[in-house]
């Protein structure tokens, strides 16, 4: 199974797909500014895309990509991006 997209590289892409109107986002039922996309399989590569917008930009990306699975168990990569210009604003900050 092929590895997943830089996430900047995913970043960019999808905000361009954004703008184009070639994404379907759904709405988060916890907060109106997150969004969920399912990623269509491509190259064998299947995962969901989530998404915090300002309107239509792009704030904050996650991308979680099906890997191989580890003892039966379905994996995933993970990866995070942050436009430069949001940066330091907690936008991707784990919580515990």
């Amino acid at each position: 199974m092929a590895g997943m997209t830089a996430p900047t590289d995913g970043l960019v892409s999808f905000q361009q797909a954004l703008l184009r109107n070639e994404v379907e986002l759904q709405a988060g039922q916890l907060d109106r500014e997150l969004f969920v996309h399912f990623n269509e399989p491509t190259a064998g590569v299947s995962g969901f895309t989530y998404v915090k917008l300002d309107g239509r930009e792009v704030q904050a990306l996650a991308v979680m990509v099906l890997t191989e699975p580890l003892h039966g168990l379905p994996c995933f990569q993970a990866g995070v991006a942050v436009p430069v210009h949001h940066r330091g604003k907690g936008l991707c900050q784990e919580n515990r």
